[in-house]
């Protein structure tokens, strides 16, 4: 019983610059996800439950712009 191939033969003879073209995009696409979600997730932190902060501090810290 033959396997049938994952990658039909005509794909497979591209030239090694395609290739690396291909990776090097999806490695891209990857860090450029991973920075973006990397910076939502630290945009808007929650203050800790148990913490003094709240009353007496400021609401962003010095030095940094209000948007």
């Amino acid at each position: 019983m033959p396997i049938e191939p994952f990658v039909s033969l005509p794909l497979l003879a591209l030239p090694a610059w395609i290739w690396a073209s291909l990776l090097m995009a999806g490695f891209v696409a990857v860090s450029v996800l991973t920075m973006a979600l990397a910076r939502i997730a630290v945009r808007e932190r929650p203050t800790p439950k148990g913490s003094s902060a709240g009353k007496d501090d400021p609401a962003e810290p010095p030095g940094r712009p209000s948007r």
